[in-house]
């Protein structure tokens, strides 16, 4: 089959369009996802109560120890995680990877809708959503747990199988959107349900 033929093939069937928009989806949003909670965690880290309206009280120190790091927020909140030794220099390397390749995927869809050389690359997306879960895990073990050790009790923990608010959301949102629920509505069900 030549690339003409390839290329109709892959934009008309409904399938393959159906699969390449729902990925391309789910990629920026995942991707949109680590971008908010990355950069909330040195806020987090620096905050200092809440004013009238609700809103975090930042920390000066914020502006001097994360935001100097670089002009893009995002890499800054990485330089910062790299520096306390929750992350390296290679994910960083690997998230400029997969931030290059969201920047395609949102800027030209149609080509990975209509050009059969042009494919979403999911291994990319496996290790955007490898790399949130080990910087929340590293906070989670970090931060969250020593301020809220009396809370779990006298139950060890084991850290491996902490699920974190991002793979817990992200679970939903694959399961749901690749029509992976032990059932259709399943989610859904569960909530209305136990409301009634």
């Amino acid at each position: 089959m030549d690339k003409i033929n390839k290329d109709w093939e892959k934009f008309l069937s409904s399938k393959k369009l159906k699969d390449n928009l729902i990925s391309i989806s789910l990629f920026l949003t995942a991707f949109e996802m680590f971008k908010e909670r990355v950069s909330e965690l040195p806020e987090l880290f620096f905050t200092n109560g809440f004013n009238e309206k609700g809103e975090f009280i930042i920390d000066k120190r914020y502006r001097n120890d994360v935001l100097s790091k670089n002009k893009s927020k995002i890499y800054a909140s990485l330089l910062w995680l790299k520096e306390l030794s929750a992350i390296e220099q290679a994910d960083i390397n690997d998230f400029d990877e997969i931030r290059q390749h969201r920047n395609e995927l949102a800027h030209k869809p149609f080509a990975f809708i209509t050009d059969s050389d042009k494919n979403i690359d999911l291994d990319k997306f496996g290790c955007l959503i490898n790399l949130l879960c080990k910087i929340e895990k590293w906070w989670f073990v970090n931060f969250e747990y020593p301020l809220s050790v009396d809370d779990y009790g006298d139950h060890p923990i084991d850290f491996d199988e902490v699920m974190t608010p991002s793979q817990w959301q992200l679970k939903l949102l694959l399961d749901i959107a690749l029509g992976n629920e032990p059932e259709e509505n399943f989610y859904l069900d569960s909530i209305v349900n136990r409301n009634i």
